[in-house]
């Protein structure tokens, strides 16, 4: 089996190389920081004309980033994508979990309204590589855990940097439910569905990939625990009106299993915090 992989220099794909590297998976990897362009569809089909299995995770990441930047990330995340489907290898893809406007259980199933553009772009992308019929959409939600190539600004991570920086954290509407994804629980889907690429047509579709379901107040209080800061509960509403649990059933019916390890995963972070922010 040969992979190729977009966006591995990114946080889940730096993370996602070491885990193939353990287990002797073959991949080439495709990244915007080695001067390869997912916009450059010559590049990108000469690149993956002997792999067996796309993983794209390409693309401008985040809120503001694409607020600020709204043509270069349509052409990153949607024109893009389309360029990957055009090399007519089966897919795997990673979406995000937003943008339902109720509270309570969803699935796979539940609709769901883009209030921005990443989000608006992100469910784009998602319908292309759907209607390939040969993909998987991997729905995640919040992301932690160590990575050669870390991110801040995760939810997890940022009360991380916040309790680190300032020996305190800052926390509104505690009680919400929010959904986690350990990184590795995400790398493990990844590669099952890689590994078994040829079943990916047979199975094609969209799956929760969410290591675990809790309120902000509990990770708070884990990240109280292993770092001793203070925790201030501050008067302040989330935009995105997010407070929902994630149901994974889908997948676990497919004999996945999740290892969220939040509290070592939290530990493993605060040391990078520290040697980051310290």
């Amino acid at each position: 089996m040969s992979v190729l992989i977009t966006g591995s220099k990114g946080y889940i794909g730096s993370r996602l190389c070491q885990r193939m590297k353990e287990h002797n998976i073959e991949f080439v990897e495709f990244d915007i920081r080695d001067n390869n362009d997912i916009r450059d569809f010559k590049s990108l089909r000469n690149l993956c004309k002997n792999s067996d299995v796309i993983i794209h995770l390409a693309g401008m990441v985040g809120m503001d980033l694409c607020k600020d930047n709204p043509k270069l990330s349509f052409d990153i995340n949607v024109e893009g994508t389309e360029n990957v489907i055009s090399c007519g290898k089966p897919i795997i893809f990673t979406g995000v979990l937003a943008g339902y406007n109720v509270s309570g259980i969803v699935d796979e199933d539940t609709p769901v309204v883009a209030k921005n553009e990443y989000y608006v772009e992100k469910k784009l992308a998602e319908d292309i590589v759907i209607r390939t019929g040969n993909a998987i959409v991997l729905r995640l939600g919040s992301l932690y855990g160590v990575s050669p190539n870390m991110r801040w600004d995760l939810l997890v991570h940022n009360l991380i940097s916040e309790a680190i920086k300032n020996g305190e954290l800052n926390l509104f509407q505690p009680d919400v439910m929010r959904p986690i994804s350990n990184i590795d629980d995400v790398c493990n889907a990844i590669m099952v569905f890689a590994h078994n690429h040829e079943y990916i047509k047979h199975n094609c579709g969209i799956y929760n990939v969410v290591s675990m379901n809790t309120t902000k107040r509990n990770m708070a209080k884990c990240i109280h625990d292993i770092t001793g800061c203070e925790v201030k509960i501050v008067d302040k509403i989330d935009p995105e009106g997010r407070n929902y649990t994630v149901s994974t059933e889908k997948i676990r019916k497919l004999d996945f299993q999740f290892f969220p390890n939040f509290i070592d995963s939290v530990k493993e972070v605060v040391e990078k915090a520290k040697e980051e922010f310290n």
